[in-house]
């Protein structure tokens, strides 16, 4: 099956020193223990930012004009509504609340559909491409929560990151992280992850 994907033009960024990135990167932020913790709350910008761009019924989700500045704007602001504790932001229960809370406080009507995934892996594999492509062919990202990497050679782990397309007869998905763009295989990661994770979409009511 063909590759099911956003429009991955809308999710670039280019910073001050004419670097061409895709998606936020929490390194932007200004102090150190967000620059640790604030995956979360980059991922939430990610989803908030392309509703922005996408639709415009919902350009007052965020400022988008400025491009790099509005996106950091949005890093700040999603941070005092995500606010990560000392375990991070580590299940889709502590992810949505502050991200509707911030879209409603914009004045936009939005709702968030998850998918968690246990330590039990009880969750299959179709279940997982079948609520990724709903999404995307929805035209939204999707936040995924990688609390262990299991056996793929990802960057991080308790980590949040977003993806922006997917392959649906390999499982293979494009995710944006920290800027840049890699892939991963979503049903290896399914059957070898021992601590599970989740994905959330957000989208209109």
């Amino acid at each position: 099956m063909q590759e099911i994907s956003i429009n991955k033009q809308l999710f670039e960024l280019i910073t001050p020193d004419g670097k061409l990135c895709f998606g936020g990167n929490q390194e932007w932020f200004e102090e150190k223990w967000h620059k640790m913790s604030g995956c979360g709350p980059v991922a939430a910008c990610n989803l908030v930012w392309y509703q922005a761009r996408s639709r415009s019924e919902l350009h007052c989700l965020c400022d988008t004009d400025g491009g790099f500045e509005d996106y950091r704007k949005l890093m700040d602001a999603m941070y005092a509504h995500i606010t990560p504790g000392r375990g991070g932001i580590h299940n889709s229960g502590l992810f949505i609340p502050g991200l509707l809370k911030y879209c409603a406080g914009r004045g936009a009507e939005m709702t968030a559909e998850s998918l968690d995934i246990p330590r039990r892996r009880t969750t299959t594999a179709g279940e997982v491409c079948d609520f990724v492509t709903r999404w995307l062919e929805n035209d939204c990202p999707v936040a995924f929560l990688n609390r262990s990497n299991g056996a793929l050679p990802l960057p991080d782990s308790w980590h949040w990151v977003t993806i922006i397309s997917l392959e649906p007869d390999s499982m293979t998905a494009t995710i944006s992280d920290e800027g840049r763009t890699y892939t991963a295989d979503l049903k290896k990661w399914l059957k070898t992850s021992l601590l599970g994770g989740a994905f959330v979409a957000l989208h209109a009511v």
